[in-house]
């Protein structure tokens, strides 16, 4: 019913959607990395005050703390950038999806929405 092309480029959100998915699921690790790197220094942080010796200044301290701390918002940083470099790419797959579906209403009035979804998913399946 659904010309070729149409499934086609349903096919290819649909794998697309399926590697963003993955690559997410990939940086659940990353997450978890930070989540124990941010204990780490959260510890370290506590830890200063035990490590001062009477040759450190308020600055020496404070350049620890601001390294430490420095450190972190950098790792912090690199893991944002990845998740939202994937959530950019999910809003710009959603818009194609929403885009074919626009053009399948109008090429297919007499469809439902079911009809459509079933169709696409017995044929890209």
């Amino acid at each position: 019913m659904i010309e070729n092309s149409l499934i086609e480029s349903a096919r290819l959100i649909r794998n697309e959607f399926n590697k963003l998915t993955k690559t997410l699921s990939d940086y659940e690790v990353d997450i978890k990395a930070l989540a124990e790197y941010f204990f780490k220094v959260s510890d370290e942080l506590k830890n200063i005050e035990s490590e001062i010796t009477k040759k450190d200044t308020v600055e020496s301290i404070k350049d620890k703390v601001m390294l430490k701390l420095n450190n972190l918002e950098s790792e912090s940083e690199k893991v944002s950038k990845k998740i939202n470099d994937i959530n950019l790419k999910l809003e710009k797959l959603k818009k194609e999806e929403n885009d074919l579906y626009i053009i399948i209403k109008k090429r297919y009035p007499s469809l439902t929405d079911d009809q459509i979804k079933e169709e696409i998913h017995r044929r890209i399946s």
